[in-house]
């Protein structure tokens, strides 16, 4: 059976508080990102079932408590990244497990390990003057905790490296990110 991955970044945008180690280097359409934190959640589509691992790396300070209320605001540079395995009748459970997740922008098979990963900048007033999808490339989780296999519940921590193509750019780099519960059920929609 095969899934579409584009499905990923399909849900809302939801994220979780700032992890520690960030850095990425290169440029997407002429921006870079002076990562500062990176956070994450854990999301289930309660329509569908699928379940994602959710990353968003970003360049402000205190990431968790900027963006609990809900919106984007004007001026950042953000990574975002849903992560997840191809699980059985076309759905998706959550990245739980260290392991290699690539991008694939077309079908992908039951039990891959798939990456959904967006650029975006967003410029002062709202609006984006950069906002790219990646058209390949790999996001590599070192450690994911607790430490669960595929098809289980929720991560809490995650290490990863990325080497991300896109159509504009090439970024690499490594992050850790924590959840944050206060973003819990939050969706990224507009900008400040």
């Amino acid at each position: 059976m095969t899934v579409r991955p584009a499905a990923l970044l399909g849900l809302s945008l939801l994220c979780a508080c700032g992890g520690g180690l960030q850095q990425v280097d290169g440029e997407v359409a002429g921006y870079s990102l002076d990562a500062h934190e990176a956070v994450l959640n854990s999301v289930r589509d309660p329509d569908t079932g699928a379940a994602f691992t959710q990353v968003l790396i970003g360049d402000i300070d205190r990431i968790c408590d900027q963006l609990s209320g809900g919106l984007l605001l004007s001026g950042q540079t953000i990574l975002f990244m849903s992560l997840a395995i191809a699980a059985p009748e076309g759905a998706f459970e959550q990245a739980g497990s260290a392991g290699r997740f690539d991008v694939v922008p077309d079908t992908v098979q039951e039990g891959s390990r798939v990456a959904s990963v967006l650029f975006l900048k967003m410029r002062p007033g709202c609006g984006a003057d950069a906002n790219e999808g990646a058209t390949g490339g790999t996001v590599t989780v070192t450690h994911a905790a607790p430490a669960l296999a595929a098809y289980t519940d929720e991560v809490t921590e995650l290490a990863a490296s990325i080497d991300l193509v896109f159509p504009h750019g090439h970024i690499t780099g490594r992050f850790s990110a924590v959840r944050c519960d206060q973003l819990e059920g939050k969706h990224l929609l507009a900008c400040l």
